[in-house]
């Protein structure tokens, strides 16, 4: 009876050790993972150095109120689906500036820094030679060569044209790793203005809301690729 009540206490202990070392790991690795938030939208600036009159920038942030994210890392890619032909989807890697964050602060403490903007650098010498060595049209290659590229020029090529943003962070508590993907962010997402302290500032002409704009300039671009 001794020798059972023994055994029943041993199993009892490995059941409870192992129960309670899965709901340890369970916390760190799901419950203690990263949150990062990635901005719907393409912002566009103007500014005097660039030979276009602008930059692009997407946004993205810690959304978690009490821990940090490190180690926290970027990467821009454009999908042009069914281009040159159907079935076909070729993806290009945007060169950015502002790829690699060492530390994004919790959301209560965004005073000091909780979200980063990474720059889409579309005229970047090493994306020229993606775009020289894909199946890019002429008119592309020849504006890249210029450094006169623009992202509505690249999201024009094809009907079904994207930019995906993968931005992947550790927890600074945990140290769990997860890899966060945005929505497809398509020429309409595409917003011009400027940022102030209160936010960002839309440019829109007096009737024509910024969107409108870009599906002309798209239909424009296709017209001049044909």
């Amino acid at each position: 009876m001794i020798a059972f009540d023994v055994f029943i206490s041993t199993i009892i202990g490995v059941v409870t050790g192992v129960l309670s070392s899965f709901f340890a790991w369970w916390i760190l690795h799901h419950a203690m993972k990263p949150k990062i938030k990635i901005d719907n939208n393409i912002y566009k600036q103007n500014t005097k150095s660039s030979k276009t009159g602008f930059y692009y920038q997407i946004k993205y942030e810690n959304i978690k109120k009490r821990s940090s994210a490190v180690d926290v890392t970027a990467r821009v890619s454009l999908y042009l689906r069914d281009f040159p032909r159907e079935g076909f989807t070729n993806i290009y890697n945007i060169p950015l500036s502002g790829a690699q964050v060492f530390e994004l602060m919790p959301k209560k403490r965004k005073a000091i820094g909780n979200n980063r903007y990474i720059d889409l650098k579309i005229n970047d010498i090493k994306f020229k030679e993606q775009i020289q060595q894909k199946y890019m049209p002429k008119r592309i290659q020849d504006l890249a060569e210029e450094q006169r590229l623009t992202v509505e020029d690249l999201l024009g090529v094809a009907k079904k044209s994207f930019v995906r943003i993968y931005i992947t962070a550790t927890d600074a508590f945990s140290g769990s790793k997860k890899t966060f993907k945005s929505k497809d962010l398509t020429i309409d997402t595409i917003v011009h203005g400027k940022f102030t302290k209160t936010g960002f500032m839309y440019k829109t002409s007096k009737n024509q809301p910024v969107s409108v704009k870009n599906q002309m300039h798209m239909k424009k671009i296709r017209l001049d690729l044909l």
